[in-house]
């Protein structure tokens, strides 16, 4: 396994047992590295992919926002949405945007997610729908900072390690 992910997994575990990790996790380095990379002009072509293809989750824009209130993540204010907001979140807002194109609503789905990263994924989709059930399937470590992330948002899932 290379240096950068161990390191990755290690900050993933110091999030889970020390909230001051925790609290600045999106912006540290060894985390960067991994996710939390999308760059500001990414995150505004995200948006305006959105805006003209799937302008009806924009009413969804705010809430969808709240991800960025954990980890202290890079944020910039788009004014086109008129709120600041990661790219990060842009993107996985996207990525709904996608699925719910290829498998219309996902109310009442069962969705597997490999590779979880914090969780916000998980959380833009239940931001916006209610799955049947949704499963992560990751590393130990980051599926305890997906249980960690997810549950201050209310969002309950199930667990597989790989």
């Amino acid at each position: 396994m290379s240096d950068f992910y161990e390191n990755y997994l290690k900050v993933c575990q110091s999030a889970v047992d020390d909230e001051e990790v925790f609290r600045t996790l999106k912006s540290h380095c060894d985390y960067t590295l991994v996710l939390e990379h999308v760059t500001s002009p990414e995150g505004l072509d995200y948006y305006l992919t959105i805006k003209k293809e799937f302008p009806y989750l924009l009413q969804f824009m705010e809430k969808f926002a709240t991800n960025d209130d954990t980890g202290n993540p890079r944020k910039y204010f788009y004014e086109e949405i008129g709120i600041e907001m990661s790219p990060t979140t842009l993107r996985y807002i996207k990525v709904l945007a996608d699925l719910l194109n290829l498998f219309g609503r996902l109310d009442g789905m069962d969705i597997v997610e490999i590779g979880g990263g914090y969780g916000g994924q998980c959380k833009i989709i239940c931001d916006f729908s209610e799955p049947k059930s949704y499963t992560l399937v990751d590393r130990h470590e980051v599926l305890l900072l997906n249980e960690k992330y997810l549950k201050r948002y209310g969002v309950r899932i199930r667990f597989l390690e790989r």
